[in-house]
């Protein structure tokens, strides 16, 4: 990294290295810095032009970084920004001899670049181009005729000379604020751990198989080398300690339950699993060895609907709709019910909203949906809870006339 005096410094290095050359080259010859003039071209003398036309981020590294702050807005890290240079090298001379094309274009290396700093003290200062860890690379930039015509038009009643741009990449510039002090270090110590074996392969309600899974139900996760006693399972940030039984070679068998999460069910949504290792003999918690991590989706499940008719004759209904749900829903969390109706000669949905609820009431096990003016009809029930919606009933005897179909649940509203 290097402070804001590293473009200066990447042109005084230029300007050393360029004068030793030219001087090999032709002798007399001098080195400027600056944009092209005409009086150049008239004087005739042996002469390079170093002119700094262009100063574009790096491609490659523009996103390499990012700032990064601690909670009371402190720098941890200090901002970087790398950027390419963009030199044309003009030169001036005896035609007749030659002397414009007798020129060498060097190399940037950090032992230059320090000498030049050096013969520059007063302009550079303390300057820590020199220690940067990235290499500055000279490279012959590719620009067309059309190129060069275009930056030549720019200077003045200025004749063209022969030039050839060249790229210094890359220089990284770094801020300077002044940083968070590090934490300290309470105990050092080498700790050396073979790779790990384990790994998930795939999240679901039965071994081997993705789906939907339900408070209350199982959560089977497949991969290999869980078979270990002490292994772990961390579900978001809760570490969980399964049943020896529960552990096999490829998969691991939980169900989820409030008290295998210290009587604090999850909530319906997305969340995140991972198994541990068992813990090293004198290897602190936050070492242990884990697998790949892996996302699943935890939908409501909701109990059978208690429908509450409180007015409405022939063909309409009003009254409230009641649900259980599990997990319980939490405050904050998004609660909506549809019904659908099972009436293919009539098919109709209505999506219902909750009561209000105070605050103290959560997490609710149990909501009402009140609606009104529906029509006579049995209805599916669906819930969602932030987006993820309950499961619903499929007849699973192949001798039922609707083996296959949805069955359930039902709001009977006739």
């Amino acid at each position: 990294m290097s402070d804001y005096r590293a473009i200066a410094a990447v042109t005084a290095t230029l300007d050393r290295l360029l004068q030793a050359a030219a001087n090999a080259a032709v002798q007399q010859a001098e080195v400027r810095i600056g944009p092209p003039l005409a009086k150049l071209a008239e004087d005739g003398k042996p002469l390079v032009n170093i002119f700094l036309f262009r100063v574009l981020p790096n491609a490659a590294l523009r996103n390499a970084h990012l700032p990064t702050r601690l909670g009371d807005g402190s720098s941890r890290r200090r901002s970087e920004a790398a950027i390419d240079l963009h030199y044309v090298f003009s030169f001036y001379g005896d035609a007749d001899t030659f002397e414009p094309e007798r020129e060498d274009a060097p190399a940037l290396m950090p032992a230059a670049i320090a000498a030049a700093i050096a013969d520059n003290q007063a302009a550079l200062g303390d300057a820590d181009l020199a220690r940067a860890e990235s290499r500055i690379r000279i490279l012959p930039d590719a620009l067309s005729l059309e190129d060069f015509a275009k930056l030549w038009s720019v200077f003045f009643q200025v004749p063209y000379a022969l030039s050839v741009a060249y790229v210094c990449s890359h220089v990284v510039l770094e801020t300077r604020e002044p940083l968070a002090d590090a934490l300290p270090v309470a105990q050092g110590a080498l700790r050396v751990w073979p790779m790990s074996d384990l790994a998930l392969d795939r999240v679901g309600p039965e071994p081997g198989r993705s789906g939907p899974i339900v408070w209350g139900g199982p959560l089977h996760l497949t991969g290999k080398g869980l078979g270990r006693i002490g292994t772990s399972v961390r579900i978001d940030a809760t570490v969980i300690d399964p049943d020896p039984e529960a552990l096999g070679g490829t998969a691991i068998a939980l169900t989820l339950t409030d008290a295998l999460f210290g009587g604090t069910p999850l909530a319906a949504g997305g969340h995140v699993v991972q198994v541990l290792a068992p813990p090293a003999a004198g290897t602190p918690p936050h070492l242990r060895r884990g697998s790949n991590a892996l996302p699943f989706a935890l939908h409501p499940a909701i109990g059978p609907p208690v429908v509450a008719i409180t007015s409405g004759g022939a063909p309409m209904r009003s009254g409230s709709l009641t649900l259980d749900f599990a997990p319980p829903v939490r405050a904050g969390q998004s609660v909506s019910v549809t019904l659908d109706a099972r009436d293919p000669a009539h098919p109709h949905s209505v999506v219902l909203n909750s009561q209000p609820l105070p605050p103290a009431s959560f997490p609710a096990g149990q909501m009402v949906f009140p609606f009104s003016d529906l029509p006579r009809d049995a209805y599916l029930v669906r819930a969602e809870v932030d987006g993820f919606a309950s499961l619903v009933v499929i007849e699973p005897d192949p001798l039922s006339p609707v083996f296959g179909q949805i069955t359930g649940p039902l709001a009977d509203l006739t």
